[in-house]
């Protein structure tokens, strides 16, 4: 499964200078060693909803990502905006914070859009707005916003960090490839980070740290990706490159 590493420089142009600031922060980082990744636990928070589905015998259906903080006190989240999708805006949940808003970069009227397969459903969006922000009535206990890196190079060890439900976990990986041209059916994203390592399904919204542990993206995208004559398993981050 891929990551994708999209810089929002581009995306943000037009918004606000909040939104701008905020979309800036973004990026994936990825964790190096144990000390590190208690540090970087700390920036990281988990977004979850259980759903009770009743046709035939009841069943509860789970749909769980990660989030990243992204102001000091840890007040706003980023996440995956197709989440979003599969929770529903009004349904989303930050661990241990009450939401009380939710924004998101993407919106119906977005072009250049994927279709997404999840379990029965086709998700369709652009893949260059796939981010949620979730605000939260108090800050979320015994988390902070993670400092940011806005260099980043191929070939390069990040550590990525987030939940898989409920269970902390990271995993080391290298940067295979820098805003290189994706095609998703007829859609295309240019601006991203490409990782050598494939993640399970629920570790949207999963951090990318340098090994400083800085943040430089956040993942959205994992998967195998078609070059030449063979496959390639990879995930795809956002940035703030």
């Amino acid at each position: 499964m891929p990551f994708l590493w999209v810089s929002f420089k581009r995306a943000a142009t037009g918004y606000s200078p909040i939104a701008r600031y905020l979309f800036g922060m973004l990026s994936i980082i990825l964790l190096t060693d144990g000390g590190l990744a208690e540090e970087v636990r700390d920036h990281l928070v988990r977004v979850e909803r259980s759903i009770i589905q009743f046709a035939g015998v009841p069943e509860t259906y789970k749909v769980w990502a990660s989030g990243i903080c992204i102001n000091p006190n840890c007040s706003v989240v980023a996440t995956a905006y197709h989440t979003q999708m599969l929770i529903g805006k009004k349904q989303l949940r930050v661990a241990g914070g009450h939401t009380t808003k939710v924004l998101s970069l993407a919106n119906e009227s977005d072009t250049n859009k994927a279709a997404l397969p999840y379990d029965k459903k086709i998700l369709s969006l652009n893949m260059a707005h796939d981010i949620s922000f979730l605000y939260t009535k108090h800050s979320v206990p015994h988390k902070s916003g993670a400092s940011l890196s806005y260099s980043c190079y191929v070939g390069e060890i990040v550590q990525v960090a987030g939940f898989n439900d409920r269970h902390f976990e990271t995993r080391s990986a290298r940067i295979i490839g820098l805003n290189v041209l994706m095609i998703n059916g007829g859609a295309e994203l240019e601006e991203n980070m490409i990782l050598d390592v494939t993640m399970d399904r629920g570790t949207s919204g999963s951090g990318v740290f340098d090994e400083r542990g800085r943040l430089l993206g956040m993942i959205i995208l994992s998967g195998t990706v078609r070059f030449g004559d063979g496959n390639l398993p990879v995930s795809e981050s956002h940035g703030a490159a």
